[in-house]
């Protein structure tokens, strides 16, 4: 059987969305891979894939030291690395291949990021033991429109992610428009160690039960606001909206949130808008389940490459999604499911969005397979195979 080393920070019990996306690859493969994963740093949920040492030989967690965290604080007060994944955990990274390197028994090694520095230890696994080796990215690195840094750390950036990419026997991607982005500034005989291996969700998280009718229309928004993502284009489309739509529609969202927007569009929080705190994973996809619409909204931008883990975690709820995107993947994705989607730059379009959503009669999710947990995992399963 091959042996399989699976390299990352995040796994359960630590509360990130990797986390829950490589469980889930576990889950539903036959890979029984030994895991090196990290603990500290990032707060943990304990009921988070708590049965996640059924689908692994061997687990190996290296803790996030004292002195990891005083390079992180230092780091966080550089004025232009507003967004520091890139960095953080390079220290950890390195440190966790050493330990590994020191008795190292495996076929294939597969590199998880966020964070991204975790594949620079897989790198130096690869070039001690010349192991094959699968990168799998999240999100693009050096290419990350949401990643502030000054030039010098830009161009350092660009090397390890070209090291990484170089040195891969294959490397996914979530969406092709993650891969055009990327592999433009590359030699085209590098594409073809590129692939897809989008997220997935998994059925047997999500309620059994029925939820019990709303009193008024929900719509829900499960995640955080930071940085350009806002809920504001939802909030001026609402202002907009008639008053006899407006008191049927109750809008619930679950995250941090700009605290001067609650300020600002006061006539709508607490009547129309509420603003709750971050739930648990687990709870989240209760929330979905017993809403009756479920709300994406993404950052302004001419083209986005993102696929959020959580916009699959909507499609696998199986209720209507309205999309607040711009262009790019999942602007794509929602409309190839006949879901409505409307710029954030677009006030007009999202109230119409909302209207039509609010008057429809029949508020039903389109029904498909996509980004199911068995074809995800057969996806990686296959490349593994393909390179032993």
């Amino acid at each position: 059987m091959t042996k399989v080393l699976f390299f990352t920070y995040a796994f359960p019990p630590i509360n990130a969305p990797r986390s829950v996306q490589i469980a889930r690859l576990l889950k539903h493969s036959s890979l029984k891979p030994s895991i090196v994963y990290g603990q500290g740093h990032y707060a943990e949920d304990q009921d988070l894939y708590c049965d996640y040492k059924n689908y692994v030989k061997k687990t190996i967690r290296i803790p996030f030291t004292k002195m990891d965290e005083t390079i992180a604080k230092i780091r966080r007060k550089q004025p232009f690395d507003v967004l520091k994944h890139s960095d953080l955990f390079q220290s950890w990274s390195i440190k966790a291949a050493d330990k590994v390197i020191r008795d190292f028994d495996y076929d294939v090694v597969v590199s998880f990021g966020s964070p991204m520095s975790v594949h620079l230890g897989a790198l130096k696994i690869k070039q001690k033991t010349n192991v094959k080796w699968v990168a799998c990215f999240s999100d693009p690195w050096s290419d990350n429109p949401f990643e502030k840094r000054s030039p010098a750390h830009q161009r350092k950036i660009e090397r390890y992610e070209q090291q990484v990419i170089q040195n891969a026997d294959c490397v996914f991607f979530n969406t092709q428009e993650t891969i055009d982005l990327v592999m433009k500034k590359y030699d085209t005989a590098l594409l073809d160690k590129t692939k897809i291996l989008p997220h997935s969700y998994d059925p047997d998280l999500y309620p059994k039960k029925e939820a019990k009718k709303n009193e008024k229309i929900t719509l829900r928004y499960i995640g955080h606001f930071y940085g350009n993502r806002s809920p504001e284009p939802l909030l001026k489309a609402l202002q907009k909206l008639p008053s006899n739509l407006l008191k049927k529609i109750k809008i619930e969202c679950y995250g941090s949130v700009q605290p001067h927007l609650i300020d600002q569009y006061s006539d709508l929080v607490g009547t129309t808008v509420f603003f709750n705190d971050p739930v648990s994973y687990n709870d989240s996809l209760k929330l979905m389940s017993s809403a009756d619409g479920l709300l994406v909204i993404d950052a302004p931008a001419d083209q986005s490459v993102f696929l959020p883990s959580k916009l699959v975690d909507y499609i696998g709820a199986q209720k209507p999604i309205l999309g607040i995107t711009p262009p790019g993947a999942s602007h794509r994705i929602l409309s190839d499911l006949n879901y409505p989607v409307a710029n954030p730059n677009d006030t007009q379009s999202i109230e119409k969005m909302i209207i039509d959503f609010v008057k429809s009669e029949n508020k039903t999710a389109t029904k498909t397979n996509l980004f199911s947990p068995q074809s995800v995992a057969e996806t990686l399963e296959q490349q593994i195979t393909l390179l032993v």
